[in-house]
Protein backbone atom coordinates (compact mmCIF):
# COMPACT_ATOMS: atom_id res chain seq x y z
CA UNK A 1 0.00 0.00 0.00
CA UNK A 2 1.28 3.47 -0.82
CA UNK A 3 2.11 6.04 1.83
CA UNK A 4 0.23 9.35 1.46
CA UNK A 5 0.81 12.65 3.24
CA UNK A 6 -2.12 14.75 4.49
CA UNK A 7 -2.21 18.25 6.04
CA UNK A 8 -4.96 19.51 8.33
CA UNK A 9 -6.69 22.65 7.03
CA UNK A 10 -7.44 23.86 10.59
CA UNK A 11 -4.26 23.26 12.61
CA UNK A 12 -1.70 22.51 9.85
CA UNK A 13 -0.51 19.18 11.29
CA UNK A 14 1.02 16.86 8.68
CA UNK A 15 0.33 13.13 8.86
CA UNK A 16 1.55 10.17 6.78
CA UNK A 17 -1.03 7.42 6.25
CA UNK A 18 -0.91 4.04 4.49
CA UNK A 19 -3.95 3.94 2.17
CA UNK A 20 -5.25 1.72 -0.61
CA UNK A 21 -4.70 3.18 -4.07
CA UNK A 22 -8.45 3.57 -4.73
CA UNK A 23 -9.30 5.10 -1.33
CA UNK A 24 -9.92 8.78 -2.09
CA UNK A 25 -11.51 9.88 1.22
CA UNK A 26 -9.05 11.93 3.31
CA UNK A 27 -8.80 10.87 6.97
CA UNK A 28 -9.72 13.33 9.74
CA UNK A 29 -6.86 15.07 11.57
CA UNK A 30 -5.52 12.98 14.45
CA UNK A 31 -4.86 16.12 16.55
CA UNK A 32 -8.02 18.22 16.18
CA UNK A 33 -10.40 16.11 14.06
CA UNK A 34 -10.42 18.74 11.31
CA UNK A 35 -10.60 18.24 7.56
CA UNK A 36 -7.36 17.20 5.82
CA UNK A 37 -6.09 17.58 2.28
CA UNK A 38 -3.67 15.37 0.35
CA UNK A 39 -0.18 16.82 -0.16
CA UNK A 40 2.32 16.28 -2.94
CA UNK A 41 5.26 14.33 -1.55
CA UNK A 42 8.78 13.72 -2.79
CA UNK A 43 9.50 10.38 -4.41
CA UNK A 44 10.76 7.58 -2.21
CA UNK A 45 13.57 6.40 -4.48
CA UNK A 46 16.82 7.85 -5.68
CA UNK A 47 18.89 7.23 -8.79
CA UNK A 48 22.58 6.75 -8.06
CA UNK A 49 25.52 5.80 -10.21
CA UNK A 50 26.53 6.53 -13.76
CA UNK A 51 23.35 5.31 -15.43
CA UNK A 52 21.59 2.25 -16.78
CA UNK A 53 22.99 0.37 -19.75
CA UNK A 54 22.22 -2.85 -21.64
CA UNK A 55 25.30 -4.39 -20.01
CA UNK A 56 23.69 -3.95 -16.56
CA UNK A 57 21.15 -6.68 -17.21
CA UNK A 58 21.71 -10.40 -16.61
CA UNK A 59 20.18 -11.41 -19.94
CA UNK A 60 22.83 -9.43 -21.87
CA UNK A 61 25.68 -11.02 -19.92
CA UNK A 62 24.21 -14.53 -20.43
CA UNK A 63 24.04 -13.97 -24.20
CA UNK A 64 27.78 -13.17 -24.33
CA UNK A 65 28.62 -16.74 -23.35
CA UNK A 66 31.70 -18.10 -21.61
CA UNK A 67 34.15 -16.60 -24.13
CA UNK A 68 33.01 -13.05 -23.34
CA UNK A 69 32.20 -12.27 -26.97
CA UNK A 70 29.43 -9.96 -28.10
CA UNK A 71 26.28 -11.79 -29.30
CA UNK A 72 26.04 -12.14 -33.08
CA UNK A 73 23.01 -10.84 -34.93
CA UNK A 74 21.60 -13.37 -37.24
Amino acid sequence: MPLYEFRCKACGKRTEVLRKVGDFTPPPCSACGGETEKQMSAGSFEFKGTGFYATDYKQYNDMKGAAGKEPENG
